[in-house]
């Protein structure tokens, strides 16, 4: 059968001419350059496209460092200020005025402001008049209440300059917040409970 095939395919190309003959040359060579050609250029666009992909796998892998880093700095940073919270600060009038006395500065009216209830936080703030001090002194003051080591800042601060020479007349605001004790939702429900069995005991 094999024989036959060859005989065939020996007796077309004998009939075709010479142009026929050169046409079924040259589509040879060309399919057998495809075919030649096939695998390596296959193999380039697949080594592209994982390198792409290897790329991609790069920048998610390195934007989860980078938000791995950030969420562990914002872990740090709400641990320090959970310890921040511990440290309660006292009366803030008492405060300024032990801060103060550091600095050899005197305060005049001390002014305790409302407080405020905002969330899980109390509000508690004060306002202070610095007659007559220089600008050093003010300055170590306000350094030494960012450094004191309470959840306190430094909320305002008005410089009046009404005479020549290193005497200003200072008013300052400083607040604090109090972190509250929150409830726990099974001290709520047996809260809850207890009531409504001592209100069927009542009945």
């Amino acid at each position: 059968m094999n024989n036959a095939f060859l005989d065939r395919m020996r007796q077309s190309w004998e009939d075709l001419n010479d142009r026929e003959r050169r046409m079924l040359s040259i589509m040879a060579l060309a399919l057998a350059a495809v075919a030649l050609l096939a695998p390596p250029v296959w193999l380039t666009m697949r080594n592209t496209d994982i390198e792409a992909e290897n790329a991609e796998l790069r920048g998610v892998l390195e934007r989860l460092a980078s938000q791995r880093t950030k969420l562990m700095r914002l872990a740090d940073e709400r641990q320090a200020a959970d310890k921040l919270y511990l440290n309660k600060t006292p009366s803030l009038g008492s405060f300024l005025e032990a801060q103060a006395k550091k600095q050899g500065v005197t305060l005049q009216e001390v002014t305790d402001q409302p407080e405020k209830d905002q969330g899980h936080y109390l509000r508690r703030s004060v306002t202070v008049s610095l007659p007559q001090v220089g600008l050093t002194p003010v300055i170590n003051l306000l350094s030494s209440i960012v450094e004191s080591g309470h959840p306190v800042a430094v909320d305002h601060i008005q410089i009046d300059h009404f005479q020549p020479g290193d005497q200003y007349n200072v008013k300052l605001g400083i607040l604090t917040y109090d972190k509250q004790a929150v409830a726990s939702s099974n001290t709520k429900k047996s809260g809850k409970s207890g009531s409504s069995e001592s209100d069927k005991a009542s009945e």
